[in-house]
C-alpha cells in the first residue's frame, strides 16, 4: 500500500490466482468503517465491503476464475453468488474465464466463433443474473488475445437496478494503450453529476433507406437468440441494443 492508495490482497498459491482492490485515499474517505475483506476461495473468489456514517453498503466483489478446470469453475460461480450481500450495491468484476455469448469469444485459426460454455452459463445465470438481480456494465470489445483466439472474458456485473443506472452517467471500456498482461485493462465509471445531452435523433434518410429494414431485421434476430429475457427492462434493452 502507499499512503494515497491502501491495497487489500487475495492470494492463491505460489503460481495461480491472486486479487488486488487498490482504492484510493480519498475513495476511502467516504466511507466510515474499515473494509471488510471475505475471501470465499482465496485468489479467485473474494469481496471488500463498505459502509459509509448512513449504514449505505458498497460490495465490491472480485473475480478470478480457474483458466484450466470448468468444475472448479463451477464451484466459484457459486462462491460469488455467496457474496451477494442483501441492500448493498453489488459489483463483481474480474476475469470470469469463461463466455456467456457465442460471439463472445473468436477462434481465428478456424475462422469461427466458439463462445459460450453451457455449464457454467447455466449456473452464472441461474446464481448471478437471475438469483442475484445483476446487470452487465456492457461493452462489447474483446478484453483477452491470445494467439488464435479472442474472448471477452473480463466483465463487469452489478445488481443496480437498470431503471435507476439509466439515470447515471455509466461508461465500461476497454483502456487504449499497452498491457503488461495479455488481457486488456477493463474501466469502468460510475457518476452522479452527468451534463444533460440533447438527445440523438436518427437522421431522416436512415430510415427511408431500403437497408433500414433488412439491417435492422438482421440485428434483432441476433439479440432475439440471447438467453429468454426475464425482465421489460432487458426486453426494453434488446431492442435498444438493434
Amino acid at each position: 500500500s502507499h499512503k494515497k492508495v491502501k491495497c487489500f490482497w487475495s492470494h492463491g498459491s505460489n503460481k495461480k490466482g491472486g486479487i488486488c482492490f487498490a482504492l484510493s485515499a480519498t475513495f476511502l474517505s467516504k466511507f466510515k468503517y474499515a473494509p471488510f475483506l471475505r475471501e470465499v476461495v482465496p485468489g479467485h473468489v473474494c469481496s471488500l465491503t463498505l459502509s459509509d456514517d448512513q449504514g449505505k453498503l458498497l460490495n465490491l466483489i472480485g473475480i478470478y476464475l480457474d483458466a484450466s478446470e470448468e468444475h472448479k469453475r463451477l464451484r466459484q460461480i457459486e462462491g460469488a453468488s455467496k457474496l451477494l450481500v442483501s441492500g448493498a450495491h453489488n459489483i463483481l468484476m474480474g476475469d470470469w474465464n469463461f463466455t456467456e455469448d457465442f460471439k463472445d469469444s473468436f477462434d481465428s485459426a478456424n475462422h469461427r466463433y466458439n463462445g459460450a460454455r453451457p455449464k457454467e452459463t447455466k449456473k452464472f445465470e441461474d446464481l448471478i443474473l437471475k438469483g442475484g438481480h445483476c446487470y452487465e456494465w456492457a461493452q462489447p470489445c474483446y478484453t483477452y488475445f491470445h494467439t488464435e483466439r479472442a474472448s471477452r472474458l473480463d466483465r463487469i456485473y452489478s445488481d443496480l437496478n437498470p431503471g435507476v443506472l439509466a439515470t447515471l452517467n455509466m461508461t465500461c471500456n476497454i483502456k487504449q494503450g499497452s498491457s503488461l498482461s495479455d488481457h486488456c485493462i477493463l474501466e469502468a465509471q460510475l457518476a452522479t453529476n452527468a451534463k444533460r445531452q440533447k438527445p440523438f435523433r436518427m437522421p431522416m434518410w436512415v430510415w427511408t433507406s431500403k437497408m433500414f429494414a433488412p439491417t435492422f431485421e438482421k440485428a434483432w434476430e441476433e439479440y432475439s437468440a440471447l438467453p429468454e429475457s426475464a425482465t421489460s427492462y432487458e426486453e426494453l434493452s434488446k431492442l435498444n441494443n438493434a
